[in-house]
């Protein structure tokens, strides 16, 4: 079997994101390559999940090789020829490019090992979403588990995921507005959430289910497909742990009516909030103190020694002065991660701040010090 090296090291880019290398196991360090029709899969497991992505070969090849994962990927990602040739020879995938390796095939007793799939027999919700929707979880929702918060819930450590959007918390929040087509309510953990990045088509299909094992246990499965990747996973299916989500007040807080909005530069408040950290009085105490007035924020350490000003984009009708503490840290983070040239910031309840880049709502708690 002769394949393009070019569209190989494509796929097998891919496939290396899904191999979990945190637990040891002839399962999680296997690859398993193989032909149906004129296509070529490459899938990995973790047991958790299974991944499994499509190459179109053009030609119907029967092929079954099950190899070491770490091993043939760093392989092929450094062949510098046009093609790669696979040939099974004995108990060995023979790869010819650059050179000719064998790699040692990988066995359970006398068979080869196979890689345990995971299915869903009672799909329950079907509907479509957007890629850009995912790729805005990862990288919008993600920011918030991120922070050095010790989680007093393990539901603190997922992503909460609803017909309405989905919602992170710590010690803020992130709510990112959008629609499902249909009424769904779920929790992922951070290992499936980092595999949204395999998806590169505009659309991604799902399935969601609930399927009931031999010992009456009900078991949440996911499944995010597309042409040339496809990826199931079992996820949490405690109904108590996602109902503790106090999302109805955690989108109250963010989408609530404030008495102030303010429309700020990116950069000149995140070189400004860099500026100031550096006099933080230790590594554990990285609070700032803002101060509002009609037109600007002026930003000073805890001591108030040092300090600038960054002047608002948009004009206040009103005077004002309100003045808040923010954990900097915390809010450098969510700044960072900003797309926009410009955020909103609403405030002024004296308990949290909104930060906004159009759909993505972050909750900024006030600091008492």
């Amino acid at each position: 079997m002769i394949i393009r090296c070019s569209e190989l090291q494509k796929i097998c880019s891919k496939i290396l994101l899904a191999v979990d290398n945190n637990i040891s196991s002839n399962i999680n360090e296997t690859l398993a390559i193989y032909t149906e029709a004129n296509f070529l899969y490459l899938a990995v497991t973790n047991r958790e999940y299974y991944v499994k992505i499509k190459l179109d070969i053009q030609e119907e090849i029967e092929f079954n090789a099950t190899v070491a994962a770490d091993l043939f990927l760093k392989l092929i990602s450094k062949m510098t020829t046009e093609t790669v040739e696979f040939k099974l020879s004995d108990n060995y995938l023979i790869i010819i490019g650059n050179g000719t390796y064998k790699l040692p095939m990988i066995y359970d007793g006398d068979e080869l090992l196979k890689l345990p799939e995971i299915s869903i027999n009672n799909v329950t919700s079907t509907f479509d979403v957007n890629t850009s929707i995912l790729y805005s979880i990862s990288n919008y929702n993600s920011k918030e588990l991120s922070k050095k918060f010790v989680a007093a819930n393990p539901v603190q450590n997922l992503y909460y995921i609803d017909n309405k959007g989905c919602i992170t918390f710590t010690s803020g929040a992130c709510v990112n507005k959008f629609t499902l087509p249909t009424t769904v309510k779920f929790l992922l953990n951070d290992k499936i959430v980092k595999l949204f990045k395999l998806f590169t088509e505009e659309s991604v299909n799902v399935n969601y289910g609930n399927d009931t094992l031999n010992n009456g246990v009900v078991q949440s499965k996911i499944k995010l497909k597309t042409d040339s990747v496809e990826l199931t996973a079992i996820i949490n299916s405690d109904d108590n742990m996602i109902n503790s989500v106090p999302e109805s007040a955690i989108r109250q807080r963010a989408f609530d009516n404030y008495d102030y909005s303010v429309v700020i530069n990116k950069k000149s408040i995140l070189d400004a909030v860099d500026r100031i950290l550096l006099f933080s009085e230790t590594l554990l105490s990285s609070y700032g103190k803002f101060t509002f007035n009609k037109e600007m924020i002026t930003l000073s350490n805890e001591r108030e020694d040092n300090s600038e000003s960054i002047y608002y984009e948009n004009a206040l009708d009103n005077d004002i002065y309100y003045t808040a503490i923010f954990d900097l840290t915390d809010l450098r983070l969510i700044i960072s991660g900003v797309k926009s040239d410009y955020i909103t910031l609403n405030f002024g309840n004296s308990q949290a701040a909104v930060l906004i880049e159009n759909n993505i709502y972050n909750i900024i708690p006030e600091c008492i010090v």
